[in-house]
């Protein structure tokens, strides 16, 4: 799963309430999981929040088959995330149907 990272779409809710940086940086956790050989499951989940002081982005990525989750924090200011962007607090997943790959909100399911 998520092996062929040409064909990547994006609800329009996605494109105009997640900030690209954030967009780009979930993205970027599935192709280190890639990269590292990791089973995935073609349903990525992940939970987004503030940290505490509101400097970091919280993400919570998880799946189903097999159970794996793990917990990171992205400083809103890092290379990975760009320039200073306000952290998003929400549920995004992320779709591989094969023939692309599609990040959208639940409620656009």
């Amino acid at each position: 799963m998520f092996k062929d990272k040409k064909v990547r779409y994006m609800t329009k809710a996605i494109q105009e309430e997640v900030p690209a940086a954030i967009q780009l940086a979930l993205w970027g956790l599935i192709d280190a999981r890639v990269k590292e050989n990791a089973e995935l499951d073609y349903f990525q989940i992940f939970e987004l929040s503030p940290s505490e002081d509101g400097k970091e982005q919280v993400v919570l990525h998880r799946q189903e088959v097999p159970l794996w989750e793990k917990k990171s924090q992205l400083a809103l200011s890092s290379p990975l995330i760009g320039s200073e962007v306000n952290p998003f607090t929400g549920k995004i997943w992320v779709l591989d149907q094969q023939e692309y790959q599609m990040m959208l909100f639940p409620s656009d399911y």
